[in-house]
């Protein structure tokens, strides 16, 4: 049995249900970016390997500073003690 307070407000289901078509579209588009940076954007194989390598060390400082975050015991605004 389900409580009226278990469940999730509508307006974030209808955020859950627009976000997974906008996650698949980014997803499908990806390996297409290659092709086009390179071919019709005429950038060069190594500029591609710049904005590629870019991406990576994007996401390792992301990661980083959650786990820094998680070792301090820092927590993020609005959350509950």
């Amino acid at each position: 049995m389900t409580l009226p307070s278990d469940r999730l407000p509508p307006d974030v289901l209808k955020l859950g249900f627009v976000s997974l078509p906008t996650d698949l579209s980014s997803e499908m588009i990806f390996p297409v970016f290659a092709v086009f940076f390179t071919s019709v954007a005429g950038a060069s194989n190594a500029l591609l390997g710049a904005t590629s390598s870019a991406l990576v060390f994007s996401l390792a400082a992301g990661l980083s500073a959650v786990a820094i975050a998680l070792f301090v015991g820092l927590k993020p605004a609005g959350t509950r003690a």
